[in-house]
C-alpha cells in the first residue's frame, strides 16, 4: 500500500476524517460522516455532522473504543 501514492492518499484522507469524527464522538458529539459533493467535483467530499449530547461519558466510551481496537488487532494478527 505504502508503495502506490494514490492509494496510500485515500487511505489517508479518510483515517484522517475517521479520526477526527471519533474524536468529536469522545468530546461528547453524536457524529454522522456524509457525502456532500459527488466525487467527480472533488475527491474529497466527507462532511462530519456533529451534535453536542447532554451527556459524553468520555470514559466508558474510551474503554469501548480500547476493548474494540485490542479485538480488531487480535483478529488481523490470528490471519
Amino acid at each position: 500500500m505504502a508503495d502506490n501514492g494514490v492509494v496510500l492518499d485515500k487511505f489517508a484522507t479518510l483515517a484522517t476524517d475517521s479520526f477526527r469524527s471519533l474524536t468529536l464522538e469522545l468530546c461528547g458529539y453524536k457524529t454522522k460522516m456524509i457525502e456532500f459533493i459527488d466525487t467527480e467535483h472533488t475527491p474529497k467530499n466527507i462532511l462530519i455532522r456533529a451534535i453536542k449530547s447532554k451527556s459524553s461519558n468520555l470514559k466508558e466510551k474510551l474503554k469501548k473504543l480500547l476493548k474494540n481496537r485490542n479485538l480488531i488487532f487480535q483478529k488481523f494478527l490470528s490471519f
